[in-house]
């Protein structure tokens, strides 16, 4: 794989990550209130829950970033995005009766649906030679 590409996958997993880095930290850093928004969305366990999936946003985005194990740091970001994208915007986008509420709720569940062909890319093409893994090679 050539110079231009390698630079390309570097770029595209740093800018990738910033919002899953974000992410980890609110979950990590405001629990409190990140876990009464989850409780209100239905969440069981919603402390856990947040505490977990700020681990969870912590290691893939970490993972992504350094180039190591990106296979498996995407598939810890798809494991997280799939039910919260759920939970947390399709079934609200559903029954939202305020139109400017749902067309926010559909924002961040395509945002986030994006976020999934992101990781599913990155899994299938790995991080490049600009990692750790990359290195290894």
């Amino acid at each position: 794989m050539g110079t231009f590409k390698n630079t390309m996958l570097l770029i595209g997993r740093l800018l990738f990550s910033v919002i899953f880095i974000e992410g980890a930290i609110t979950h990590l850093t405001k629990t409190g209130y990140m876990a009464r928004y989850a409780g209100a969305a239905g969440v069981p366990y919603p402390e856990i829950a947040i505490i977990i999936t700020g681990l969870m946003l912590l290691v893939g985005s970490l993972s992504i970033v350094l180039g190591w194990k990106t296979a498996l740091g995407s598939i810890l970001l798809i494991i997280f995005l799939v039910p919260v994208t759920y939970q947390m915007h399709f079934l609200p986008m559903l029954h939202a009766t305020d139109p400017m509420q749902a067309q926010m709720q559909m924002i961040n569940f395509l945002k986030n649906t994006g976020l999934m062909g992101g990781a599913i890319y990155i899994a299938a093409l790995g991080p490049g030679r600009y990692s750790i893994d990359g290195e290894k090679k």
